[in-house]
């Protein structure tokens, strides 16, 4: 079992945001983190692709490396999320070969298809696509996790596997309550609310100091409590589809949050302005 939490932290970094442009027509849920077998382009060589199908002078003199976020889903479509580094180059061209691309073979954990996002690296020379690497299957064997299962799907299964789990899947559960013994779950990193009934976020999530990514998509949130800013090292934050209507300013201590997904919140008016004002260096993903 490989993880795919590397990508999205490649995409965290502030020297990428700063540089990112993104697109919020390109959405999967729930997105997976672990794989067994990662999303893999199955019609050939993805430099090949590339050169047949942008235009001949795209990259004129350009020599840079461009990286791109593509959320592959079950049925292997694949939608461009983000690009980065493309400066003096036209995204539109890319995005568009993205979603012409055929078929992906999809990502398969537990021996089902899933949703998961991929980054793939561009290198360019002298104005000529030289590579082009899917860096989930490029990932190293230190990759591999070790004995044990590190996702689990309801509390109890969680709870034996407490030394090696970094994943908890409770999406689409029908809950608005967590069970109180999800803060026995130290070295959790990723926690999957979405499609719930929650109305606020559980006093319990604020207790999981090494959590780096949380989805609490699709609930019934009104308001962010200033008590998130306890998960000292979360960096992305799924919030999209509640009925938030403004944050608090204690977001600004949040200097380690690189991705927060609003989208589908009731907004007050200049509430995207100044969450960007307090979060300078995270990507504000808003369309609403």
């Amino acid at each position: 079992m490989k993880t795919g939490l590397f990508v999205l932290l490649l995409i965290a970094s502030s020297n990428l945001v700063a540089q990112a442009i993104s697109f919020e027509d390109c959405s999967v849920s729930p997105m997976f983190m672990t794989w067994d077998t990662p999303a893999s382009f199955a019609s050939g060589d993805l430099k090949e692709y590339f050169n047949e199908v942008l235009p001949i002078d795209y990259f004129k003199s350009v020599s840079k490396k461009i990286t791109i976020q593509i959320l592959v889903d079950k049925q292997g479509k694949a939608c461009c999320k983000s690009i980065f580094n493309c400066e003096t180059l036209s995204p539109d061209y890319l995005k568009e070969a993205i979603y012409r691309m055929p078929s992906w073979t999809p990502a398969v954990f537990r021996g089902n298809n899933v949703n998961v996002s991929t980054i793939v690296k561009l290198e360019i020379e002298n104005g000529l696509l030289i590579k082009a690497t899917n860096l989930s299957e490029s990932s190293k064997a230190s990759d591999i996790t070790p004995k044990g299962k590190v996702a689990a799907f309801d509390i109890e299964e969680a709870l034996n596997n407490i030394a090696t789990l970094t994943e908890l899947h409770l999406y689409n559960k029908g809950i608005n309550t967590l069970d109180s013994r999800v803060v026995k779950l130290e070295n959790l990193k990723t926690l999957n609310l979405g499609k719930n009934n929650f109305e606020i976020i559980p006093e319990e999530v604020f207790k999981l100091k090494n959590l780096t990514f949380l989805q609490i998509y699709d609930n019934r949130l009104r308001t962010i409590p200033t008590s998130v800013t306890n998960l000292i090292h979360l960096q992305m934050l799924l919030l999209s589809n509640n009925y938030i209507e403004t944050f608090p300013e204690e977001l600004s201590l949040m200097r380690q949050l690189r991705i927060i997904d609003i989208t589908g919140n009731p907004l007050k008016k200049g509430e995207i302005e100044k969450m960007k004002a307090l979060l300078p260096n995270c990507q504000i993903i808003s369309k609403h």
